[in-house]
């Protein structure tokens, strides 16, 4: 009976420390390039191909030496942290900071590239609309441009006539409303439809 129980408690004793060691024997490959406070930026960048995720690897570390040095700072002032020690750890983080944020200002000619494209794509278009525009018949151009105006009269007649306006801030408030939501002015109970 001793010897039974001895290996079944060998047995729960062993399957617990396989369950507690597994993750540490399994080979596992990081999904993201992690960065140590020692790192030098320019190590690492080689491994980073795509531009968009170099920019948010960038920017989620940014982040990190944000709060990085907002935790030394908090800690220093605790006494938590020798002054020593918060010196060479607020200049070890500084110049990590300086040297992402400088990748992240090489980055920015490539987006204005890209932007400068879309907007020749997009003059581009406006100028075939206009093209387009001027070769339809007089009597559509005509009727379209009345349309239009409908819409626009429709719009800002609606608006003027059935919006009550605030006397100090001039946004519209309901008829209940005793208080500007906007300003905090009180409304008077009189009918407000005119802004001053």
């Amino acid at each position: 009976m001793t010897f039974l129980f001895l290996v079944l408690a060998s047995l729960l004793v062993g399957g617990v420390l396989v369950f507690v060691l597994w993750p540490l024997w399994g080979a596992h490959t990081p999904a993201t390039i992690e960065v140590l406070p020692n790192t030098q930026w320019s190590d690492v960048s080689e491994f980073a191909i795509d531009t968009s995720s170099t920019r948010a690897a960038l920017l989620a570390r940014r982040e990190a030496l944000y709060a990085a040095l907002r935790d030394i700072a908090f800690d220093h002032a605790l006494g938590k942290l020798a002054e020593g020690d918060y010196q060479i750890l607020h200049r070890q983080l500084t110049l990590e900071a300086a040297q992402v944020l400088h990748q992240l200002d090489h980055l920015a000619p490539e987006t204005a590239v890209r932007d400068q494209a879309i907007e020749q794509a997009v003059t581009h278009l406006r100028g075939s609309e206009g093209a387009l525009l001027s070769s339809l018949p007089a009597n559509v151009k005509e009727a379209v441009e009345a349309e239009i105006a409908l819409l626009i009269k429709h719009t800002t007649g609606s608006k003027e006539s059935d919006e009550l306006l605030c006397p100090n801030c001039g946004q519209s408030f309901q008829p209940e409303d005793l208080f500007c939501v906007h300003c905090g002015a009180r409304l008077e109970q009189r009918d407000n439809r005119s802004a001053t």
